[in-house]
């Protein structure tokens, strides 16, 4: 129960951060497009790390997710585009020779040492380029540091001694129930994922837009887009209402991910039709777009009516 709700709060937090610095524009000025594409590379690293955490317990839905990425990498873009024997390399990292122990040896060191390291090292430097820049809202003047010994350092560690704290607190008044062991499914049911997987999880699902392989391109032209958001935000002012699309496509990201998570859950395993799933995703842009510039012209409104 303790490691699941760490792990939960990590992810939690890292989507309240990124979705912050996308809502204030902290990723425009010198360096600061390299910080967020290093922050968007440990998200990813994070939700893979979690994702191989789950694969390693022997349940019903720890198999599933091994299954599900070696059909990833066989069936998908990415196993169309590179050749068989890269195909076949890359699933022997993952599982080995198919056997239970070489599969949990290999989950294991990827979980533990490769993607912990690298997740290690890609912190560092995007830690190393936040003390350069220092905060959106600051201007330091040039070659100065912002001071991290010891009162953030302090401040850091303290944080994470409370929050160990209080998830010790939460697992010792809300004990985990073990879920089944992979084999004894029972008849009826569906394995569903993680509430940070089960967006993509539905998006597999959804019919529409031509999506042969689920949602395959369109997750890969939202990571694409997000990884290129310092160029692509070329206004100059970063105040919310003042980057109106950029504003508008978060809110659509996360009115997005509240709904296909609410709907995985609600719905495992079941395909829309294409005219539900336009229905869906046009009203999640209509609502996203409409309701930021009501709030832009209310804006302007005020402060012309103070002006005059």
């Amino acid at each position: 129960m303790v490691v699941t709700i760490i792990q939960y709060a990590m992810i939690g937090l890292v989507y309240f951060h990124m979705m912050r610095q996308w809502f204030v524009g902290s990723y425009r000025g010198k360096w600061r497009w390299l910080q967020w594409i290093l922050g968007v590379v440990l998200f990813l690293l994070t939700i893979f790390t979690a994702i191989l955490g789950y694969m390693l317990a022997n349940t019903a839905i720890a198999m599933a997710a091994v299954h599900i990425g070696i059909l990833f990498m066989q069936r998908s873009v990415l196993g169309r585009i590179l050749p068989g024997a890269l195909i076949n390399w890359l699933e022997a990292i993952l599982v080995g020779n198919y056997t239970t122990p070489a599969l949990f040896s290999h989950l294991l060191a990827l979980h533990v040492a490769v993607f912990s390291t690298l997740m290690l090292a890609i912190f560092a430097i995007h830690f190393m380029l936040f003390e350069r820049s220092g905060l959106a809202s600051e201007k330091p003047k040039k070659g100065e540091m912002i001071p991290w010994f010891p009162t953030n350092l302090l401040y850091a560690v303290f944080s994470g001694i409370v929050m160990v704290g209080v998830i010790l607190i939460i697992s010792a008044a809300f004990p985990q129930q073990l879920t089944l062991a992979y084999g004894s499914l029972a008849y009826g049911t569906f394995p569903v994922p993680d509430w940070y997987i089960t967006p993509v999880y539905k998006l597999m699902d959804v019919a529409g837009y031509g999506l042969s392989t689920g949602g395959v391109p369109l997750i890969i032209g939202m990571l694409v887009f997000i990884l290129l958001l310092p160029f692509i935000d070329r206004y100059h002012n970063k105040g919310v209402l003042e980057r109106p699309w950029i504003t508008a496509f978060g809110i659509f990201m996360l009115i997005g991910l509240a709904v296909m998570t609410v709907w995985g859950y609600s719905q495992p395993g079941l395909t829309q039709t294409r005219l539900m799933t336009m229905y869906l995703w046009w009203s999640i842009t209509f609502i996203s777009f409409i309701t930021v510039y009501a709030m832009r012209f209310a804006k302007r409104d005020g402060e012309l009516s103070e002006n005059n």
